[in-house]
């Protein structure tokens, strides 16, 4: 049995060409994974303006299913966009708790 990967790129530069090259990549059907710029702030923005982050969780959890996967299932919360205070990182951790928890069989 092949088994297929999904193309994971990341995307260095964030002005036009940056949205351009995060297009290329998802009509390939990968995921932009990465950004960066000439900050830390410049990239956090450009992260969460070309969608960084975007990922089919239900597949995700089914493959893992599927590959015999009875474990535990962490959240890294590095997430610039549910970052930066207390408050934000809760939101955030809330947020990944409601996509992932009707994924998974308890």
């Amino acid at each position: 049995m092949t088994q297929t990967r999904t193309l994971r790129a990341g995307i260095i530069g964030t002005g036009f060409i940056g949205g351009v090259h995060a297009h290329a990549v998802r009509a390939a059907g990968g995921a932009v994974t990465r950004v960066s710029a000439s900050t830390p702030d410049r990239s956090a923005e450009a992260a969460a303006r070309l969608g960084l982050g975007e990922v089919d969780w239900r597949r995700v959890v089914d493959t893992l299913y599927e590959g015999g996967f009875d474990g535990v299932l962490s959240v890294e919360h590095e997430d610039p966009v549910w970052g930066g205070t207390e408050e934000r990182v809760h939101t955030g951790l809330e947020v990944a708790y409601r996509t992932l928890r009707p994924l998974i069989v308890a």
